[in-house]
């Protein structure tokens, strides 16, 4: 297989406060709203065999490789008033650039979605698609011994930027640097592109001739934000690989995203039809 876009970085199994376990990482969310949208999707990540095939079994006719792990990552997120709550109970292992393919490396798309500093800094170096982006919010968390995890700066980050061409990251990663407010113009001036999300504020395009603009959300009832900010990256790499327009990127992607907010169910992802009506009954006076 020859995929469109490949995702790099761990399965998670995400614990629900019944005790109950769902599959997360970023590498879930974005491999199904990508396979949804009609790409031939690969993904490189760590855990354990049983986990790799609940994957598997989840998403069919996603390609997988895996390097198996005593361990699987697990997260436990609590959402407050105050924001995200999250512990680290366990981490698989990290992962280095022999666990990709070589004819992955070649990919159209690659997206590095590290959630537990997982990604080794090496691996982006062989990398040789056209768009090589990465959601770099496992590279801005650290924890402690009890595994509560906190946001900080990102240690490392000149070791990869010279080496992708975009960076999707939340304001509320970015929180816990000292000089957050600065980051994504610096970023842009060593990268093409710098989307900072909003949540329902929208998102910010930071290069690429835009300084900041804003591109509106979607105004829908939040029900479970978990997986958006994983759904808006694959879509908008997706259809900005289709279209070259980085503000229809945008917008698609807030859609998409949208769609995830609303639901508890994480088991489904958008269709690019319902994406697209969305977008255009938006657009209506």
């Amino acid at each position: 297989m020859n995929p469109d876009l490949v995702i790099i970085g761990h399965i998670a199994r995400d614990l629900l406060p019944d005790g109950s376990f769902r599959l997360g990482g970023s590498v879930a969310y974005a491999a199904r709203i990508a396979q949804k949208l009609g790409a031939r999707v690969a993904v490189v990540t760590s855990a354990k065999k049983q986990d790799v095939e609940w994957f598997s079994a989840m998403l069919p006719n996603v390609a997988v490789a895996a390097a198996f792990s005593e361990e699987t990552t697990v997260f436990h997120n609590v959402y407050t008033p105050h924001g995200r709550e999250q512990k680290l109970l366990a981490r698989a292992n990290t992962i280095s650039f022999e666990y990709i393919p070589e004819n992955w490396r070649n990919a159209p798309i690659t997206l590095l979605g590290p959630i537990a500093n997982e990604i080794d800094a090496s691996v982006p170096q062989y990398l040789n698609g056209d768009i090589i982006a990465a959601t770099p919010q496992g590279w801005m968390r650290s924890w402690n011994s009890a595994g509560m995890v906190r946001l900080g700066a990102w240690r490392g980050a000149e070791h990869i930027l010279p080496h992708i061409h975009m960076l999707i990251v939340s304001a509320e990663d970015l929180s816990g640097s000292a000089n957050a407010g600065a980051l994504p113009e610096q970023w842009a001036a060593m990268i093409p592109a710098v989307i900072v999300t909003h949540g329902p504020q929208g998102a910010q395009i930071w290069g690429n001739g835009f300084q900041g603009y804003t591109v509106p959300a979607f105004s829908v009832r939040e029900a479970d934000p978990t997986g958006a900010g994983d759904t808006f990256a694959a879509a908008l790499l997706i259809y900005l690989r289709k279209t070259q327009d980085i503000l229809r990127a945008v917008e698609f992607a807030n859609a998409a995203a949208s769609f995830v907010v609303e639901s508890y169910d994480k088991s489904a992802a958008p269709s690019m039809e319902a994406i697209l009506q969305r977008i255009q009954l938006a657009a209506k006076p």
